[in-house]
């Protein structure tokens, strides 16, 4: 949710290309942040869930920005990509976690 919140409040201050720069850094970084923390520390369930939260925050503070320049490279099938896009997302949602209960 903090990263989408910035995402909104970044939209139209700064560039998209920025924006998204921004969240591809925020996700380097947290990621090389996880590997040292894994390599270094001992386990412990902050290690695995802190470094996963920021890693979100990153991908959605780039996600709408990303989406909404892929929906403009054909601007007359937008509702078609978004149509898509949803139906994909439901499908895997709802057929992923089913795989797993039949094994």
């Amino acid at each position: 949710m903090s990263g989408a919140w910035a995402s909104g409040r970044l939209a139209g201050r700064v560039t998209p290309r920025t924006q998204v720069r921004w969240g591809y850094r925020v996700m380097m970084v947290i990621g090389v942040v996880n590997v040292a923390l894994t390599a270094l520390l001992p386990p412990h369930p902050a290690w695995a869930i802190v470094p996963v939260a920021i890693y979100a925050a990153g991908w959605s503070m780039m996600t709408p920005v990303v989406t909404l320049l892929l929906l403009d490279l054909v601007p007359e099938r937008r509702g078609t990509g978004v149509v898509g896009a949803s139906s994909l997302g439901s499908v895997a949602n709802g057929w992923w976690p089913d795989c797993f209960n039949r094994w």
